[in-house]
């Protein structure tokens, strides 16, 4: 999948208004358990809670497809950020919501045509299933990767946020994960060679991974964001002040937009 994940197909697979398929099926395809299987109740699917960035509604209900756009611009910008962004599996969770609720109507329309030829559509759905699992999967492994190069760091950092009450840089798991990686890295060292060390050399090495500062190409996507503070490499203890417009693309230092793109008003690619 390219980096963008461009779902393309989503459209062109089931109405926007319903889950019934585009193109005329044979009539036994009307039988009541694949109808069953096949309606949608409502378009938009009301679950967990959506967090939008404008934080207008406690409660935002979301199409599938704009679903699929906010989980490809989340993947998108974490897959290009150097470090953690904050977490969003508020969004994972509904998605893999969805696709349960999706593969199940499949598996009944699997069934019923089960000695004969399925509709055209049945593959598609499958493959658009396939491509949206691996568009979640990418997101949480990256997410692990960059737990796995600075776990001290990202699970301190984490605490900070929380005794804030600001917002959450990992989601539960992951935080069980970081402990659970730091436990096994910690045996692995203590069973392959400190043990067999003498006295105090017996420690734990604990060693940070210092964060670098690289350049990310950038876009601008809010109104609201006129001007980005960018250190002066001249002068150390300056900043310079580089206004912005909408729909610019610029490359700037990590460190000068990072709060920027958690924020919603810069994405990454």
């Amino acid at each position: 999948m390219n980096d963008g994940a461009e779902l393309i197909g989503v459209e062109d697979v089931y109405d926007e208004g319903s889950n019934e398929f585009n193109q005329e099926v044979p009539n036994e395809f009307e039988e009541d358990i694949v109808e069953e299987a096949v309606e949608e109740d409502e378009t938009e699917y009301e679950s967990a809670p959506i967090e939008s960035d404008d934080d207008d509604e406690d409660n935002e209900q979301m199409t599938c497809v704009e679903l699929l756009a906010l989980m490809t611009k989340i993947y998108r910008n974490q897959k290009y950020a150097p470090e953690l962004l904050l977490q969003r599996f508020d969004v994972v969770d509904v998605i893999l919501e969805v696709i349960s609720k999706y593969k199940e109507k499949l598996e009944i329309i699997g069934e019923t045509y089960k000695n004969g030829t399925k509709p055209v559509q049945y593959p598609l759905f499958r493959m658009e299933i396939a491509r949206v699992e691996y568009l979640v999967k990418s997101y949480i492994n990256r997410r692990l990767q960059l737990i796995e190069e600075n776990s001290l760091y990202y699970l301190n950092l984490d605490s900070k946020l929380r005794m804030e009450n600001t917002t959450n840089l990992l989601d539960d798991r992951e935080i069980e994960f970081a402990k659970e990686y730091i436990q096994h890295y910690d045996k692995l060292m203590h069973d392959g060679f400190l043990n067999g060390l003498p006295g105090p050399y017996k420690a734990t090495i604990v060693c940070e991974k210092s964060l670098s500062n690289p350049r990310v190409l950038c876009k601008i996507i809010s109104y609201e964001l006129s001007s980005i503070e960018v250190a002066d490499y001249n002068d150390t203890n300056a900043t310079l002040t580089i206004n912005v417009a909408l729909d610019e693309v610029h490359i700037f230092p990590w460190s000068s937009i990072s709060h920027h793109v958690n924020s919603g008003a810069i994405d990454l690619f």
